[in-house]
């Protein structure tokens, strides 16, 4: 059907406030005691799940990006992470210390093309899900095993999740004086 251009975009520019309930609570980092119980903990996934994780909370990346990395992703002393959300390009995090055993264990023989978690593949065609959808379902799972939840009636989702790892990191670096330019 054709267009009238003589109609114009009613909606263009328009918000909506959203009144916030009192009491409402919003998603929420991670405190360093449940970051500590989640590494501590054993996932039925064992150290695949913990390094997906242990990445997450150590460079504040989305969980698609980390579980997308590939091996030529790491190179350099630097991770390599996918466009996320309204980002212009890639996003390049230098790895922390304490993750270059884990990369180094990761990448030991294998070419640059290959996947760094090749052990959480995504869902099978036609499915439209993200690569990290799997990682995701047994995440919730573990984390509710182990009590690291922070549930809200009538509220779909735990008010800490994976994406917490990315406000925990964040928080680190604010309260570390690091530059607000360089944690965007």
């Amino acid at each position: 059907a054709k267009r009238n251009p003589k109609i114009t975009n009613h909606f263009h520019d328009q918000t909506i406030k959203r009144e916030r309930v009192e009491g409402e609570q919003e998603e929420r980092a991670y405190t360093d005691a449940e970051v500590q119980r989640l590494f501590m903990g054993k996932p039925l996934e064992g150290q695949s799940m913990l390094d997906v994780m242990a990445v997450a909370a150590l460079t504040g990346a989305r969980l698609d990006a980390v579980v997308d990395l590939k091996v030529d992703g790491c190179a350099q002393g630097i991770f390599k992470f996918k466009k996320q959300k309204k980002e212009k390009d890639e996003r390049h995090v230098p790895i922390h210390p304490d993750l270059h055993e884990l990369v180094a264990r990761r990448i030991k023989g294998r070419p640059p093309t290959a996947d760094l978690f090749p052990d959480w593949p995504g869902p099978k065609p036609p499915s439209k899900k993200p690569r990290s959808s799997y990682f995701s379902k047994r995440y919730t799972k573990y984390s509710s095993d182990i009590g690291v939840r922070d549930e809200v009636a009538g509220k779909r989702r735990s008010l800490v999740n994976f994406h917490s790892y990315r406000r925990w990191f964040i928080t680190k670096l604010e309260r570390a004086g690091v530059d607000g330019d360089l944690i965007a």
